[in-house]
């Protein structure tokens, strides 16, 4: 998103209908700020703050990115994700501007959070995946829906589940899953009949899993690209069957709706590689990670895998999940 051509970015700003306007919905809280200094170091914003001043502690860069009431992305969707007749009506090519602005996450400040909120064409509800949904979230999102602003969710801060709770997958699925009603169950009190079904689901698209200090994240469309090439399965089918009660018996090669929970195709295709790369950078077995590199065709720096801990999972995570 960074090297972008300045011409490019002004050939984007001359098509109104492919700007969106994206507001973010989060009290002010570690998950936000992850996010969020995500997004300005995506804009190249971040590294040249650091690059002038080299000395910033983090809870000073955290004070510069509270300080930015919106973000300008750039981003090209790619053919593979989105052919071409299923882009919105709406849009103009596959190039777009997207303006990320950070509304107010304080009670005190509603006035100015609905003023963000009519001039946002969407908006992000970020979760902390061990905090759960915040009140001041749920205030945020009615309000939203109000203004009839259509959702999206990410369930962040999960290098910080991974590292912190270190339970097994099936609690982490039921987490999320909870986190997830727990929108929807605003989201239906609000229904519109002009909008429709607004509800989030993994499955739709709507739903993310990121990781923003660590800059990584995904949703289940990547890894229903993955593994529906490996099961010569359509991409859109295999995407239903990464969430909800789909299980794989990998000794019988056979699909179920009921299982032993460590077979759930969520728990056993996204969560367990994802464990897997925790585990062997958070020990430095750089053996194992390189093999694994291999099999997931991740190019890294010879540098790169000197680093260690913390350090060699953030930047083989983001490598793969960027």
């Amino acid at each position: 998103m960074t090297n972008v051509n300045p011409a490019e970015l002004r050939a984007v700003m001359d098509r109104p209908r492919s700007i969106r306007h994206l507001a973010v919905l989060s009290p002010v809280d570690k998950a936000r700020i992850d996010i969020l200094t995500a997004l300005v170091s995506k804009a190249g914003i971040l590294s040249t703050l650091e690059s002038t001043q080299p000395g910033l502690r983090e809870e000073e860069i955290a004070m510069c990115v509270e300080a930015r009431t919106s973000i300008s992305l750039y981003h090209e969707i790619p053919s593979d994700e989105i052919p071409d007749d299923a882009m919105p009506l709406d849009s103009d090519g596959r190039q777009f501007l997207i303006n990320v602005i950070d509304t107010p996450g304080h009670a005190d400040f509603v006035q100015e959070a609905l003023s963000c909120l009519r001039v946002s064409d969407g908006c992000l509800v970020i979760v902390d995946c061990i905090e759960g949904v915040a009140a001041q979230t749920k205030a945020l999102l009615r309000l939203a829906l109000t203004e009839r602003i259509k959702p999206v969710m990410t369930i962040n801060r999960l290098d910080a589940g991974f590292l912190e709770l270190q339970l097994d997958w099936e609690f982490f699925y039921n987490d999320f899953n909870r986190h997830i009603e727990k929108v929807n169950d605003i989201v239906t009190m609000y229904h519109d009949d002009v909008l429709g079904d607004l509800t989030v689901a993994p499955e739709r698209g709507t739903v993310a899993f990121s990781a923003g200090g660590q800059a990584w994240g995904f949703t289940l469309a990547q890894f229903a690209r993955i593994y529906g090439r490996k099961f010569g399965v359509p991409e859109d089918k295999m995407l239903q069957r990464l969430w909800g009660d789909n299980y794989f018996l990998p000794f019988e090669k056979k699909w179920t709706m009921a299982g032993d929970p460590q077979f759930r195709a969520f728990n056993l295709f996204i969560l367990d590689p994802i464990g897997k790369i925790f585990s062997v950078c958070m020990n430095d077995q750089v053996e194992k990670l390189n093999k694994m590199l291999t099999a997931l065709n991740i190019r890294m720096k010879p540098e790169d895998l000197q680093l260690q801990g913390k350090e060699l999972l953030r930047v083989t995570m983001s490598n793969w999940l960027p």
